[in-house]
């Protein structure tokens, strides 16, 4: 294409950013020669190959740096290791009392797990290794303070009243002979040894007693908060939702196919039988009643504690003595009910028809008796 020549363009001398436009011209457009369509493509290619060579670029430096292979696995693995970074990990403790004493730490109860430990740190010295001289009277002062809950004070009286020893000694030439002196030396040092064989045998007689003690040390407690329990998958709702689907199903059809209750009364005279059917709004309250029994869980407190709960979260004891009664007795109660009716009924009619009265002998049954034949025997037993 032939290259086109712009006029000369004149620019204000006050303003040299603005052309002067001939009168009667319009401004001269600066024309943009557009590039072949060819030289584009070639373009948008480079472009497309600079993109490309940039991902895989980065897929070469993820695989040599953070040895993964697309950036979709390093965010999924890179999300996870945040998820248990927020996640508490679990204490392993090495036995129940280590982990009491550590709860109770945190806990604040810091003065009970020092004295427990402290406890637990001299009878561990106490109960382990040989009984020896240096160790008896330790031994012996521990299970006195143990046993009788002493003060430090009152062992160490009690202790040296059992096994205290006199003082050494000490030769007076102007009172005593030598060999005064030396009888009396060996006497103290047989009362000093005798002493601290009574102490060594004591020692091992209680040691028991104070691994036993040990044995049974109470560790501070600690509540537990309660554990939330996890939320359940979406498989297992779905499960549930199905499970009271089917629960409420057979309910409803086990209402439908409920004859209601019978009542069989049978006696020499007469055979009664008697049924009451659920009316539909029975039938009903009876479904609405399965179904929230299952839709809580099946925990029946959603039934029974509208009627055995008062407003102020009292026990209603009158109803709940009277709906366990029912579902105890109600078979018995119910043929009690239809017999005494019907024997009463009897009596009833009885009367109306006859002059007569009605009592009981000693089997419960129903006796007649006439009246106007008792009269007559009365008079003629009177000579009336």
């Amino acid at each position: 294409m032939p290259e086109v020549l712009e006029p000369e363009v004149k620019y204000d001398a006050f303003d040299l950013d603005k052309p002067i436009v001939p009168e009667n011209k319009q401004p001269i457009e600066k024309k943009v020669e557009e590039k072949p369509l060819e030289e584009k493509k070639v373009e948008e290619k480079i472009i497309d190959n600079a993109v490309i060579d940039d991902v895989e670029d980065g897929r070469k430096y993820l695989k040599e740096k953070l040895n993964y292979d697309d950036w979709d696995t390093a965010k999924n693995e890179i999300e996870s290791l945040k998820a248990k970074a927020q996640t508490p990990a679990e204490i392993k403790y090495a036995n129940e009392q280590s982990k009491k004493l550590a709860l109770a730490f945190q806990a604040g109860k810091i003065e009970e797990v020092y004295q427990i430990l402290d406890k637990e740190i001299k009878l561990s010295k106490l109960t382990s290794g040989d009984i020896t001289e240096q160790n008896a009277a330790a031994i012996i002062k521990a299970q006195i303070k143990e046993k009788y809950d002493l003060s430090d004070d009152q062992v160490e009286y009690r202790f040296n009243k059992l096994y205290g020893t006199p003082k050494e000694p000490v030769y007076n030439e102007l009172k005593e002979t030598e060999d005064e002196f030396a009888e009396r030396l060996a006497d103290w040092k047989q009362k000093v040894a005798d002493t601290k064989m009574e102490m060594l045998i004591e020692a091992k007689i209680v040691r028991p007693e104070l691994e036993k003690l040990k044995s049974e040390l109470k560790y501070p407690e600690v509540p537990q908060a309660i554990q939330t329990e996890r939320e359940p998958t979406p498989e297992e709702l779905e499960l549930a939702q199905k499970n009271v689907e089917l629960f409420v199903q057979n309910a409803d059809e086990a209402v439908k196919n409920f004859d209601g209750f019978n009542v069989d009364y049978k006696d020499k005279d007469v055979h009664i039988k008697s049924n009451y059917k659920l009316s539909d709004e029975e039938q009903s309250s009876v479904k609405g009643m399965m179904k929230l029994l299952a839709e809580s869980n099946y925990n029946s407190n959603a039934i029974f504690a509208k009627r055995w709960v008062n407003d102020d979260n009292t026990f209603n004891f009158t109803q709940i003595t009277k709906d366990l009664a029912i579902l105890e007795s109600f078979d018995k109660s119910a043929q009690k009910f239809v017999g005494d009716a019907a024997n009463k009924s009897k009596v009833q009619f009885i009367k109306e028809k006859h002059n007569i009265d009605l009592g009981k002998d000693g089997t419960g049954q129903l006796q007649l008796e006439d009246k106007e034949a008792q009269k007559k025997n009365e008079d003629a037993i009177w000579g009336l």
